[in-house]
């Protein structure tokens, strides 16, 4: 009895093991909240990607075009448009003032200080 029972646990830890390798990784949604604010990532006609900071529903920013560069191309990676995006909701505006719009443009070193590679 207790073999089989071995032998059982073990068949089980090797199948869940096994499907584990296999699974695809779970797709990160497109939608992400963030500090009050609704992000949606999408990807531009160039393959890249852009993003929309909405607030309540209300649209505060769109970005297509990198915000480093103003390359028409937007960001190449979809974290690097998470990470930019969340950046901009950060620095919005303070707390208990009125939303401003984000710059168009974002200084190089911030692109540095979130490890996003522009090349």
């Amino acid at each position: 009895m207790k073999k089989k029972l071995i032998l059982l646990t073990a068949t089980a830890a090797l199948f869940s093991f096994c499907h584990g390798q296999t699974s695809a990784p779970a797709k990160t949604s497109d939608n992400i909240q963030f500090n009050g604010y609704q992000i949606h990532i999408f990807q531009t006609m160039d393959h890249g990607y852009g993003y929309d900071i909405r607030r309540q529903n209300i649209l505060v920013h769109h970005q297509n075009n990198n915000p480093y560069t103003d390359s028409p191309s937007g960001l190449t990676k979809v974290e690097d448009a998470v990470k930019t995006a969340k950046w901009q909701v950060i620095h919005l505006s303070p707390p208990g003032k009125q939303l401003q719009p984000a710059q168009q443009t974002i200084p190089m070193a911030v692109a540095t200080q979130l490890k996003i590679n522009l090349n």
